[in-house]
């Protein structure tokens, strides 16, 4: 009796780590698809409308102009309104982002303090714009299923102003939305995606419209895509400092 109490025990022991390793598995391969369905690798063009939705219901709104090369260099430079024409932000990988000063003329790096702070009266931070691999920024586990639509907690590996974030993700692996948890553990923002298909050689969904909400003050911000373009080749130049300056990323715009 003893010995099979033990033997019974031993397979337990044996089988438990192997259930949570291929739970893990499983949510990493999940990850890694939502990276590629996200990021892709295709040039993109974009020309975005901004809304910046005040807890009293007033909007502000600007226009700018997005490149991508290949996921991890992003440059933004806004073409409205007036007072923030020509300021742009270049993000050139993980961590490593510039803005443009129109009014001073200069480049200056963000430190690192400044990449979790909102990025010019918009609910995005510097960081949402820069390049994002959540595969390598957070451990991941399926906590749940909902018809077509998979649960996925991230708990980030690093030093972060989250103490978690969860992922709804849909269809061709695309995420509709994200909710970020402070570290006290309360709800602070979502993010809501709305994704059309694209008649592109390098892409098949491309989002149309982002949502940020903070939800603790109720401020909101909205991405409208109103020109996406994924198939016209950007060159490699346009994402230095020098070109940032001299704006000649504006040539790209439709």
């Amino acid at each position: 009796m003893r010995s099979s109490f033990v033997a019974l025990a031993l397979v337990a022991w044996a089988a438990g780590p192997a259930r949570v390793a291929h739970a893990d598995a499983d949510a990493d391969a999940l990850v890694a698809r939502m990276d590629r369905a996200t990021s892709g690798t295709a040039n993109k063009v974009w020309i975005c409308r901004m809304r910046s939705i005040g807890t009293d219901g007033e909007v502000r709104e600007g226009r700018f102009l997005m490149l991508q090369n290949g996921g991890d260099k992003r440059l933004l430079r806004f073409l409205s309104p007036a007072n923030m024409r020509n300021t742009a932000m270049l993000a050139l990988g993980k961590g490593e982002l510039y803005v443009y000063l129109s009014d001073e003329k200069r480049v200056r790096r963000l430190g690192t303090s400044a990449l979790n702070q909102t990025f010019l009266g918009a609910d995005f931070n510097a960081e949402d714009l820069g390049a994002v691999r959540l595969g390598e920024d957070f451990d991941a586990r399926i906590v749940g299923h909902t018809g077509n639509e998979t649960r996925v907690e991230l708990k980030p590996k690093h030093s972060s102003q989250w103490s978690r974030v969860v992922a709804v993700v849909a269809d061709h692996d695309l995420v509709p939305r994200m909710e970020f948890y402070d570290r006290s553990g309360k709800l602070a923002r979502t993010w809501n995606r709305t994704y059309e298909r694209q008649k592109s050689r390098y892409e098949a969904w491309v989002p149309s419209r982002m949502l940020m909400v903070n939800e603790q003050s109720k401020h909101a911000t909205e991405l409208i895509v109103e020109v996406g373009d994924s198939d016209k080749p950007i060159t490699d130049d346009i994402f230095s400092l020098r070109a940032l300056q001299r704006g000649d990323d504006l040539r790209y715009a439709p």
